[in-house]
């Protein structure tokens, strides 16, 4: 029953912070500041607080060491900055995330222990190289991340998606992920989130983009480092996305000899994005639509996952996999709508 009343407590707050901000208009999204904010057609102007919830939703109903929350907050005011555009430049957002990487993998001792690679993990028996590892993969998929999130429902939708896997992990085959209250507050307020997102009442931000990408991250490095049975590479599957999205980033812009700090509006989702909306004629239901074909691409990769999760080469497989169509529906989509863009 006290867990019902949490359920019931975090909705209600949600909703209350939701509003609050609405009402006040503080951190409203602002389309001038960015290429990507001009991209998607929307007439709304939401506020960019969905790093505020989950942060102040962890502090108030989660049991977690004050170091961990410490870091978020953090993390988010590094993202409230950047949502502000105080820090224009994309060169000092990287330092200070390093930075506050850095801090967080030393003091919290979150490490990557194993990569089932006997060459590669010698290397990680070196405590200098398994903080930059580490940090290095933080850094991957807080980025990519904040790439990916570029249309409604798309980043938040992707990491339910993780958690529920996750949390299915956890129920059928006994794994201790992390406490199973702590995943339930996780997948009820993102699915609240997901729902305002939906309807435009808010934004995930820079703040929400980073926090969220560190609690997943810190979620799935302990959970590969504590359970021998599951593969690292299942982990590596449930992320895949954001990370090859900085990856691709990088090396499409190096190609082109364009400079791999600036933003641009030529990434896959952005792509599907103008695919969807030439086909619907300008509809709005062209940013959703795109967010949902992407997700349900990578519900259908993590379920196969799933059901091998211990094989290390089942999941290479896979992983292989999404790199590949990713990589050709870019090639096929850049022909016809990059130009567009």
């Amino acid at each position: 029953m006290l867990i019902n009343v949490d359920y019931l407590l975090v909705i209600t707050f949600i909703t209350l912070i939701t509003f609050f901000f609405s009402k006040f208009s503080f951190l409203k999204d602002n389309k001038n500041l960015s290429i990507h904010k001009k991209f998607i057609k929307s007439k709304n102007n939401p506020p960019l607080i969905g790093g505020i919830i989950l942060l102040l939703v962890v502090i108030i109903f989660i049991d977690q060491s004050y170091i961990y929350k410490l870091f978020l907050i953090l993390f988010l005011i590094l993202g409230v900055l950047s949502d502000l555009n105080v820090f224009s430049s994309p060169k000092s957002r990287l330092v200070f995330q390093l930075v506050l990487i850095l801090f967080y993998v030393l003091i919290s001792q979150i490490f990557i222990e194993s990569v089932r690679i006997d060459f590669f993990d010698h290397y990680l028996d070196n405590i200098y190289f398994k903080i930059f590892f580490t940090s290095f993969c933080f850094l991957i998929i807080i980025n990519g991340t904040n790439f990916i999130d570029g249309l409604n429902t798309l980043s938040i939708g992707y990491f339910l998606i993780v958690l529920i896997f996750l949390k299915k992990l956890q129920l059928e085959f006994n794994v201790e992920i992390s406490s199973l209250h702590y995943l339930n507050i996780l997948i009820l307020s993102l699915s609240f989130i997901l729902l305002l997102n939906i309807f435009d009442f808010l934004y995930l931000g820079d703040s929400g983009a980073y926090i969220l990408a560190l609690i997943i991250g810190t979620i799935g490095i302990i959970t590969a480092n504590n359970y021998s049975q599951i593969s690292p590479y299942y982990v590596v599957n449930l992320l895949w996305y954001p990370a090859y999205e900085t990856f691709f980033s990088i090396i499409r812009k190096l190609l082109v000899k364009k400079s791999t700090m600036q933003p641009d509006n030529e990434h896959l989702h952005q792509l599907f994005y103008r695919f969807f909306f030439d086909k619907l004629k300008g509809s709005i239901y062209s940013n959703p639509i795109s967010a949902i074909v992407i997700n349900f691409y990578n519900l259908l990769i993590f379920y196969l996952g799933f059901q091998n999760f211990t094989n290390t080469k089942y999941q290479i497989i896979l992983t292989v996999l999404s790199i590949a169509i990713y990589s050709l529906l870019y090639l096929i989509l850049k022909k016809k709508y990059l130009k567009k863009l």
